[in-house]
């Protein structure tokens, strides 16, 4: 499977980190009013001077879509053999569910 740019790969890394520390389920593109705004209190205001602590990391291939996350499921296309997958990951571990 190809890699996403390492770039791409850690900010969809943080949000999800952020999204799943907040326990709001993310369960379709832009979120569940498709706005792309969380309805969660206490977010962060600005970067850190060292950036977010990468979690995990997995490796998809050029990124083309968004994340849904619900129960600790994350669901995203990853491009594998020049086709896009629809993948399934634990959203807290990066480990593949499907």
């Amino acid at each position: 499977m190809k890699q996403l740019s390492r770039c791409g790969l850690v900010c969809w890394v943080l949000v999800l980190v952020r999204i799943s520390a907040a326990a709001d389920d993310w369960p379709q593109f832009l979120g569940p009013g498709r706005t792309g705004i969380s309805s969660e209190r206490g977010l962060i205001s600005s970067w850190p001077a060292g950036g977010l602590k990468e979690v995990w990391r997995a490796a998809g291939g050029v990124g083309m879509s968004g994340l849904a996350i619900s129960r600790d499921r994350l669901a995203t296309l990853a491009q594998r053999d020049g086709k896009q997958w629809l993948i399934a990951l634990d959203a807290k571990t990066g480990k593949g569910q499907w």
